[in-house]
């Protein structure tokens, strides 16, 4: 599972689009806990027109808040 951090969004203001998704392995092994943490970059055009057309209420809207690096 890839997921994208979408901070906390108010009118007026725009966020960074990274353009790579974050992520965390858990890992048990004989009682001991582990994590790797990943990244990996992904298409952020795809990514803003795939919401676009979600049917995703103010799509267009919520789209425009994002300031692309």
């Amino acid at each position: 599972m890839v997921s994208v951090d979408l901070r906390r969004l108010t009118c007026g203001h725009s966020l960074q689009l990274s353009r790579w998704a974050e992520y965390g392995i858990l890992t048990r092994d004989q009682g001991q806990l582990s994590i790797d943490l990943r990244r990996t970059n992904f298409d952020v055009d795809s990514f803003l027109e795939s919401s676009r057309e979600s049917g995703m209420p103010h799509a267009d809207w919520w789209i425009g808040c994002w300031v692309r690096e």
